[in-house]
């Protein structure tokens, strides 16, 4: 909340001189568009002056005229950067040629959320961000700032840890932790081998850049054998997968979750601890993930979907990593009243549907057939005639597992394919719902109902794939009804 025309009692406070360095790497976001121009300006200035300046030179100069603007600027932000804690609100007075001041009153607070990075705690610091209400879910970040202020701004707007501990002594059934051999588990199964192979894929598409110094793929092949592009495949997979549990480890390691009233509180992390409060009204949606090495296992993944968060376009949020399938409802009661797991899943599409789940994957597997026939020798072409084959397996995976049940004040959806998703929209909290029909669709008398719900900078969507006309139509006449 901002207001133009009031005073503050209270003595303004600096933040620590550390946050030098996050207003100066803020500068430098706010003004990436600008970078291109650097070595404009180093190639202006060495058409000018041609051969009686080195471009050496010039591009030092530059980029430390660049550096001294961008440190200059940076503290300018950081001294007139000053906080203050009034009564019931946070009293912030920020800009360098705008003067903004801003007061967030304590009922206006959703969260406050704190990150003691591995660089900060010996520091005794930590970054706290405080989220409030709106559509867009503004946030304001204290970078650098002592715990005991930390402690005293969570008090103040009544998110003490100290109340949460209070109100755990009472009921001890609404805390969590994930052991580490849970965590062991849950990462080496983690989906974030996704990322991480994508990071390597990028990194790989650099390898052609250095052939003049090192030719890499030379020396891959010579060491590799024939199959050398086999073997590469197997150890980038096993280095991403590696890789995979390091991360996972590292964010998640002691992974706690407590409710305390109408808030849930995590914490968690190894070099960086993170501390995060979500209030349980903003909880839009919660999303159960079983993938497939841990349905085996009876092992799922719960995660939220939280309405203004702030961080990028996160649409979701990991409320708990690890969890026995059987212990599910008690952990919704607990954690997320209101939101309740149908036993049954009743209704599904019709047989006709069938082939529309194989339709486009089994396209998408055949367009690899030819070029497999150009690029791989001897008889290994012959392995792309198995991604069709893949593709219908994987179709009629989706058919079996699409499903959904209306259920008072909500919807279940189940979906997926090897992953099987679950997730429960409660009906207030839709935002808007859309009704797609293809061709194909249509003259089976099918059609994709897509809800969506309020989560970060874009809604989060959820699907009903392939569903009769009449019960699309039932669906969106109970979402219409008040």
């Amino acid at each position: 909340m901002k207001i133009s025309n009031s005073d503050t009692s209270a003595a303004l406070q600096r933040l620590h001189p550390l946050s030098l360095l996050f207003f100066a790497a803020r500068t430098v976001k706010e003004g990436v568009h600008a970078l291109p121009f650097i070595p404009l300006i180093i190639l202006l200035i060495s058409f000018i002056y041609g051969d009686n300046v080195s471009w050496i030179t010039v591009s030092s100069i530059v980029i430390g005229v660049v550096l001294c603007i961008v440190f200059t600027f940076g503290f300018m932000c950081w001294y007139r950067f000053k906080y203050a804690l009034e009564k019931e609100s946070l009293y912030i007075e920020q800009g360098v040629l705008f003067r903004k001041k801003t007061w967030l009153p304590k009922k206006r607070v959703l969260s406050i959320d704190s990150t003691a990075s591995l660089y900060l705690r010996p520091l005794g610091l930590v970054n706290l961000k405080l989220s409030t209400a709106g559509a867009n879910g503004m946030a304001t970040e204290l970078s650098a700032i002592s715990r005991a202020q930390a402690e005293l701004i969570r008090d103040a707007l009544k998110l003490s840890p100290g109340e949460t501990r209070e109100a755990q002594a009472t009921d001890t059934q609404n805390k969590l932790t994930i052991s580490f051999g849970d965590l062991l588990n849950y990462s080496v199964t983690s989906g974030r081998m996704g990322l991480i192979l994508a990071v390597f894929g990028a990194i790989i598409s650099r390898f052609d850049d250095v052939r003049s110094v090192f030719d890499i793929w030379k020396f891959i092949s010579y060491e590799l054998g024939t199959l050398w592009f086999v073997w590469f495949s197997i150890i980038v997979l096993a280095l991403a997968w590696i890789v995979t549990i390091i991360l996972s480890i590292l964010i998640d390691y002691k992974f706690r979750l407590e409710r305390s009233g109408d808030k849930l509180l995590i914490n968690k992390g190894l070099l960086d601890k993170k501390s995060i409060t979500v209030p349980l009204n903003r909880i839009q949606a919660v999303h159960i993930v079983g993938n497939l090495f841990r349905r085996p296992f009876g092992l799922v993944g719960i995660r939220i979907v939280v309405a203004g968060m702030t961080d990028a376009e996160a649409r979701s949020m990991i409320l708990f990593p690890l969890l026995k399938a059987s212990k599910l409802d008690d952990f919704l009661d607990r954690f997320v009243p209101g939101y309740v797991m149908p036993q049954q899943w009743s209704e599904r599409p019709n047989p006709s549907a069938r082939s529309q789940f194989m339709m486009l994957p089994t396209l998408l597997g055949s367009l690899f057939i030819v070029p497999g026939i150009i690029w791989l020798q001897g008889y290994y072409w012959l392995l792309t005639l198995l991604l069709p084959i893949f593709a219908v397996f994987w179709g009629h995976l989706r058919y079996n597992q699409a499903a959904w049940v209306v259920q008072e004040g909500q919807i279940a959806i189940r979906y997926g394919g090897f992953t099987v998703h679950k997730a429960i929209v409660s009906k207030k909290r839709m935002q808007w719902y859309r009704v797609l029909q293809t061709v194909f669709q249509e003259k089976k008398g099918n059609a994709t109902l897509k809800i969506a719900v309020a989560a970060g900078k874009e809604p989060a969507v959820f699907k009903v794939r392939h569903a009769p006309e009449a019960k699309v139509e039932e669906i969106t006449k109970w979402l219409t009804t008040k």
